[in-house]
């Protein structure tokens, strides 16, 4: 191993082009291999940083199967699948906003209408 590492080393005194090329690959070596492996260290520590230290927003769900607003629901399974259905309107929609109500409403108003003049049709008829 010595024999070897001193003909590089002489070759390298000869030759003051050739060692500054040996220079510019090895730095360039470091700079490419240990630059990335320093980046993805660097990248993981950052996600793993972002993932379990930084704070969550999270959404408080509010428990509807009791009461709201003193009315009694008996059925909260059945309520809530009719609001997603309300939700399935807009793909990737997990709220119900102003216009959703709005939506609900009129929806709630066009059946009333329909079934008031079911009934008169059928007092007629």
């Amino acid at each position: 191993m010595d024999e070897i590492l001193k003909a590089v080393t002489g070759a390298l005194i000869e030759s003051p082009t050739l060692a500054l090329w040996v220079l510019v690959i090895i730095y360039g070596f470091k700079v490419v291999v240990v630059g990335s492996v320093y980046g993805t260290i660097r990248f993981v520590i950052d996600r793993m940083h972002s993932a379990y230290l930084a704070p969550k927003h999270e959404r408080k769900i509010i428990d509807i199967e009791y009461k709201l607003k003193e009315m009694s629901i008996t059925n909260p399974d059945a309520v809530i699948a009719q609001l997603e259905r309300v939700l399935r309107r807009l793909p990737g929609k997990r709220h119900l906003g102003y216009e959703d109500i709005n939506w609900l409403s009129d929806a709630i108003s066009d059946k009333e209408a329909k079934d008031a003049a079911k009934k008169s049709t059928t007092k007629v008829g």
